[in-house]
């Protein structure tokens, strides 16, 4: 399952991968600290992004490592074990947060709900999905199905059934998407949250946000990522 990078006897090569964990957590909220900042909405979005934050972490610790020629220590298999374990460690702990009182008294219409949502994603993810532009489609949209219907974490997790090594960059790309899908989704998020308080009618809600859709279905085909479709789901 892995590759010792050290030496035993100073320091374990599981420790040793675990510690750099910690080094980028702990960089992750200074980045934090710094993206709140930043007055406004932005800066409370991305502040509260540690996830992303970790990612950004993790490119400027392996950057310092290789240009002092040390990044012989990290092992990607043994990085890779680690991810996969707080993927479903972290997913785990989502569940086990909900209260059961809460969901047992809304239970019909969270179903309902659930249900609706979870198959016009599907329908929206997938149709898309083959249509990306890669040869690693299917893992994409697996992870975009995830992180629609719940957040980045669930989509990796659903990237590792077919892609346990992470062998493709899938799971690389659907975090390094969130600052933009944060900043893209600002106006969805005021006209949903202002039409729930009663500042805008249901009306214009809809048209705001039917308009917006158009506006990123001409960018999803103006970029090429809605383009001929690359595998077929038998």
């Amino acid at each position: 399952m892995k590759k010792d990078t050290t030496v035993n006897s100073n320091i374990e090569s599981m420790a040793f991968h675990f510690a750099i964990i910690g080094l980028c957590y702990i960089m992750a909220i200074g980045i934090s600290k710094l993206f709140a900042l930043i007055p406004g909405y932005i800066g409370t979005s991305f502040s509260s992004l540690m996830f992303l934050n970790g990612m950004y972490a993790a490119y400027i610790v392996k950057f310092i490592m290789k240009k002092m020629g040390i990044d012989y220590f990290l092992n990607d298999d043994l990085q890779n074990k680690i991810t996969g374990w707080s993927a479903d460690y972290l997913v785990v702990c989502s569940f086990m947060a909900v209260s059961i009182k809460v969901v047992s008294k809304w239970l019909v219409p969270i179903f309902a709900i659930a249900a609706v949502c979870a198959c016009v994603s599907a329908v929206v993810c997938f149709y898309f999905g083959k249509r990306t532009g890669s040869s690693y489609d299917f893992e994409r949209t697996l992870g975009l199905f995830g992180m629609a219907t719940g957040t980045a974490p669930s989509g990796i997790s659903l990237i590792r059934i077919v892609d346990p090594d992470f062998k493709t960059t899938a799971a690389v790309e659907l975090g390094a998407s969130n600052p933009f899908c944060n900043v893209f989704n600002i106006p969805v998020y005021i006209m949903i949250l202002g039409y729930a308080a009663g500042s805008f009618t249901y009306t214009t809600t809809m048209a705001v946000l039917a308009g917006m859709m158009l506006v990123f279905l001409i960018v999803l085909k103006a970029t090429g990522c809605w383009g001929k479709k690359t595998y077929t789901l038998k």
